[in-house]
C-alpha cells in the first residue's frame, strides 16, 4: 500500500483527470493504449490477438514483433471496457512502478530480517531512474519490471537453498518466463542474460556449493524449459514462423548505450539537477529519447553502494550481487565507451554478445535495471545490518541460518549510514510535478456518429499516424472501439526488403501527408500525382476519410478536398469524407 500510495501521489496530474490525461510524456502512450483495448476486442470478435490488420491495413503486424503488452492487456480489460483505455493505460503505468517496488520487496526480505530495510531497498528499484525515465516514455512493457526481483527469487531457490519440489520452483519459474513473454519480449531476453551473468557469479563466488546442488538445479532449469515450451508455444511459434516475420535491426549498435558521464551527472528526470548537468546530458547519444536515459546513478550512492558492499562483503549474496551490477554497468556502456557524448574507439565487451540473435535489438542502457534490483539488494543489506545480527562468534550469518543471534547496533555509525542512504535517495528523487499529458480525443469518436464509418472498413485518419509526433489516432480509433481498420500506425515490422522498420512503408500519400503535417504546402495536384493517389486510395480500401486536429488541418482539409473534388461534413471536432470510393474524383 505503501507503495501504491507513492505512485499515486507522484502521477497525481494524470489522477487528477484519469479519463482525459495519461501518465507522462506524450509520443509512446497511445500505441500502448491501443494496444489495451485490441486484446479484448479480438478475444469478443474471434480474432487473431497477435495479429491484427486494424492497423496497416493492407499488410497487417505482428504484434509480438511489435511492443504490444498482451498480458497486462488482458488483465486490465474490465477496466478497458467499462472507463476506456486511457483510464487503464494510467492504472497499469501506477501499477507498473508500485508492483515493481512491491516485489523487489518480496525478494529482499529473504535477505534481511528489517522490514524497513527491505521497504527502503524496493523503493529503490520500483521509483529509480530506470523505473521513471519510462514511466515518463509510457513503456509499459519496460516498466512493468516486477518478474526480475521474482525471478531472482526462483533463482535462489534453485540454485542455493533447494527447499521445495523440483517441479514447483522449475514450473514456477517456465511460468514466469512464459508471463514475461507477453509482457515484453525484450526484458525477458535481458533477463536470461542477468540470469547467466548471475549464475557465473554465483560459480566464481562458491563453486564448490553450485556443483553439489547441480543435479536438483539441472532438473529444475529442465522443468522450467518445459513449461516454458508448452506456455509459450502459440505466440512463439506465431512469431517465429509468420509471414510478417522481421529480421535485422531497429537501433544502430552505438546510439542506446550508458554514457560515462551518464552515471554522475542527472538530467531533465531529476529534482536535484543543474543547468550544467542537463546541458552536457543532452549531448548524449541516449538523449534523443529522454524516455531511454535509464543511466543516472549519482555519487551519494556509488559511495553508498561502495560503502555497503565492502563492509558487507562476507556475505555471499553481496558478493554475487556486487558482480553482477559491476558486470550490468560494464555491458550497459554498449559496443564502444562513451564520453560526454563522443564515441571513443575503446572496444566495450558488449561487443561480443551484441551478435547473439535474441539480443540484437536489445537497448543495452537498459540493462541498468539490474543494476537497480543489485542496487536495491546492496541497500537493503547495509541498513539491515546496521543493528547487526550476529552469532555467539560474533560472525553476522546469513538470514535463516538458524543460529542464535543477538542484535548489536552500530553506535555512533547508525545514524552516519541512516543519513547516507537518506542523502543518496534524495539524489534520485524523480522531478515533480510528474508532467501528464491531455489527450486529445474528438468528440466523434465516442458519439454516434462514429457507427456511420461501416464497421471493419478502413478510414484514413489525418494526422497520418506513424512516429512519436502523430500516434494519437491510434487512441481515437481505440476509443471509437475499433470500428474501423486504418493503414497507417505506429509499430515496427518488416519493410519491404523484410528488414525490422517503423510501418507502414511510406507511400506517396503518406509521404504527402506528413509533409503537410510537418507545415510544407502541399503541390498542385497535376493529373498524374492525382491519379496515383486514387490508386492508393483504392488498393487501401479506403472508404472514409477523416481529418482531425493538428496544427497544419486547414492545408491538410484543402489538400483533401481537392483531391477527392468535394468539401468534407463537419462533425463532432473532425472533417469527414463519406463513402469515397464513390465519389466522382475516385472514380475518374
Amino acid at each position: 500500500m505503501v507503495y501504491a500510495a507513492l505512485a499515486v501521489l507522484l502521477f497525481s496530474r494524470a489522477w487528477a483527470s484519469p479519463r482525459t490525461s495519461w501518465v507522462g510524456d506524450p509520443g509512446d502512450p497511445p500505441m500502448f493504449m491501443w494496444s489495451l483495448r485490441w486484446l479484448p476486442y479480438a478475444l469478443t470478435h474471434g480474432m487473431n490477438p497477435f495479429f491484427t490488420h486494424h492497423i496497416d491495413s493492407l499488410h497487417g503486424v505482428n504484434l509480438l514483433w511489435d511492443t504490444s503488452v498482451p498480458l497486462p492487456a488482458f488483465l486490465l480489460a474490465p477496466i478497458t471496457l467499462l472507463l476506456g483505455p486511457v483510464v487503464a493505460f494510467n492504472v497499469a503505468a501506477t501499477a507498473a512502478v508500485a508492483l515493481s517496488a512491491w516485489c523487489a520487496y518480496l525478494c529482499y526480505r529473504r535477505y534481511v530480517a528489517s522490514h524497513l530495510a527491505a521497504v527502503t531497498g524496493g523503493l529503490l528499484y520500483g521509483f529509480s531512474p530506470y523505473a521513471i525515465a519510462h514511466a515518463h516514455g509510457g513503456h509499459l512493457n519496460l516498466s512493468l519490471a516486477f518478474t526480475p526481483p521474482l525471478v531472482l527469487l526462483l533463482l535462489d531457490e534453485i540454485l542455493v537453498r533447494q527447499r521445495h519440489g523440483v517441479v514447483v520452483v522449475g514450473g514456477a519459474l517456465g511460468a514466469l518466463a512464459a508471463a514475461q513473454l507477453l509482457i515484453g519480449q525484450e526484458m525477458l531476453a535481458t533477463e536470461a542474460l542477468a540470469a547467466v551473468v548471475g549464475v557465473a557469479s554465483l560459480v566464481i563466488v562458491c563453486p564448490r556449493q553450485v556443483r553439489s546442488h547441480l543435479p536438483y538445479a539441472a532438473r529444475a532449469f529442465a522443468t522450467a524449459l518445459g513449461v516454458f515450451a508448452v506456455l509459450a508455444a502459440v505466440p512463439v511459434g506465431l512469431a517465429l514462423f509468420s509471414s510478417r516475420r522481421p529480421h535485422g535491426t531497429v537501433w544502430g549498435p552505438d546510439t542506446y548505450v550508458s554514457d560515462l558521464y551518464g552515471f554522475v551527472l542527472p538530467t531533465t528526470l531529476q529534482q536535484l539537477r543543474t543547468s550544467w548537468s542537463v546541458h552536457v546530458t543532452s549531448h548524449f547519444t541516449d538523449s534523443c529519447c529522454i524516455a531511454d536515459t535509464n543511466t543516472y546513478v549519482g555519487v551519494p550512492m556509488i559511495v553508498l553502494l561502495t560503502v555497503a558492499a565492502i563492509t558487507r562483503w562476507s556475505r555471499v549474496v553481496v558478493r554475487v550481487i556486487t558482480i553482477v551490477a559491476l558486470a550490468m554497468v560494464v555491458l550497459s556502456l554498449g559496443p564502444h565507451l562513451h564520453i560526454e557524448g563522443h564515441v571513443t574507439s575503446l572496444r566495450m565487451p558488449e561487443s561480443l554478445v551484441a551478435s547473439v540473435p535474441l539480443l540484437a535489438n536489445m537497448l543495452v542502457s537498459r540493462l541498468m535495471l539490474y543494476f537497480y534490483l543489485c542496487a536495491g539488494l546492496l541497500c537493503a543489506v547495509f541498513l539491515d545490518g546496521i543493528r547487526r545480527t550476529r552469532g555467539p562468534d560474533g560472525s553476522e550469518p546469513e538470514p535463516g541460518a538458524g543460529a542464535p543471534r543477538r542484535r548489536v547496533p552500530d553506535s555512533w555509525m547508525a545514524p552516519l549510514s541512516i543519513g547516507l542512504v537518506v542523502l543518496a535517495l534524495a539524489f534520485l528523487f524523480p522531478r515533480v510535478p510528474f508532467p501528464a499529458t491531455h489527450a486529445t480525443v474528438p468528440a466523434f469518436f465516442e458519439s454516434a456518429d462514429v457507427r456511420r464509418i461501416p464497421a471493419g472498413s478502413v478510414a484514413l485518419v489525418a494526422p497520418f499516424a506513424r512516429d512519436t509526433s502523430t500516434s494519437e489516432p491510434m487512441l481515437w480509433q481505440a476509443v471509437a472501439g475499433m470500428r474501423y481498420r486504418t493503414p497507417e500506425g505506429y509499430a515496427l515490422g518488416p519493410d519491404n526488403s523484410g528488414r525490422y522498420s517503423f510501418l507502414p512503408v511510406p507511400t506517396t500519400l503518406s509521404t504527402l501527408m506528413q509533409s503537410v503535417q510537418d507545415g510544407t504546402p502541399a503541390p498542385p495536384l497535376s493529373v498524374l500525382l492525382r491519379r496515383e493517389l486514387i490508386g492508393e486510395l483504392r488498393s487501401d480500401h479506403v472508404e472514409t476519410v477523416i481529418v482531425g486536429p493538428l496544427s497544419q488541418r486547414g492545408p491538410m482539409v484543402a489538400l483533401f478536398t481537392s483531391l477527392l473534388g468535394t468539401a468534407p461534413e463537419e462533425v463532432g471536432g473532425v472533417d469527414v469524407w463519406w463513402d469515397v470510393a464513390r465519389l466522382p474524383a475516385v472514380a475518374q
